[in-house]
């Protein structure tokens, strides 16, 4: 979590970041740094990507209280979730989510200030997320933008299925095609997609956008 300076007082920002993709995949803001902010942001990132119970989720976090509480760490064994904490004083399990809290620092915080109160910070976070997911470049993902970035991995997926289709067709059947194609990919070509989310916390609402599932690659997010 990291923190913004308002003329109504401190606003707190949770994130949580895919690490395959290095896609922003749930965010939260709220005038507390109780373990509903980090508990909301988490919910919306299970919603976007899909997780389901055992699927392998690795969650990577520093030691703090909101992230190893009851109601966190109880949230994660029941998604059957791996809980990767750090030791007391470092950041190596949430190095990366730090990076992410200095980028949002630089590029949003510090440079469209001073902000007035929770909803300015809350609309501006909206857009810049959809910005650093679908139009920032990305060192770690050879300069393209995060959703770039991901569907041309599906897309590399598909043809890797369409190759394998035909060579066994070759092989089984040489004179006729048999086997169908894998059905395409059907994700938008541009995110985001609006959709309605609800915290299972709260039951707070909010306007969110829509992401593919994370499918084979590693399901590894870090909660900052």
């Amino acid at each position: 979590m990291t923190y913004v300076r308002t003329w109504s007082g401190w606003v707190y920002v949770a994130f949580v970041l895919d690490v395959y993709w290095r896609m922003i995949v749930g965010w939260q803001v709220a005038n507390h740094m109780r373990t509903e902010l980090p508990l909301d942001a988490l919910e919306m990132a299970l919603w976007r990507r899909r997780i389901k119970k055992d699927s392998g989720l690795i969650h990577h976090s520093d030691r703090g209280s909101q992230y190893v509480s009851i109601r966190y760490t109880g949230r994660l064994s029941e998604i059957g979730a791996s809980a990767s904490v750090g030791s007391v004083a470092d950041s190596y399990d949430n190095a990366m989510a730090e990076a992410l809290n200095g980028t949002f620092k630089a590029e949003l915080i510090e440079m469209q200030g001073p902000w007035r109160d929770v909803d300015q910070v809350e609309r501006a976070i909206f857009q810049w997320v959809t910005w650093y997911n679908e139009e920032r470049l990305h060192s770690a993902l050879d300069y393209v933008p995060p959703a770039e970035y991901e569907r041309e991995w599906w897309r590399q997926q598909e043809a890797t299925g369409e190759s394998r289709t035909s060579s066994t067709t070759s092989v089984t059947e040489p004179s006729a095609r048999t086997t169908p194609r894998p059905a395409p990919l059907n994700y938008p070509a541009r995110w985001p997609v609006s959709a309605t989310w609800q915290s299972a916390s709260t039951g707070k609402t909010a306007r969110t956008t829509s992401q593919p599932p994370s499918g084979e690659p590693p399901a590894t997010t870090v909660g900052s």
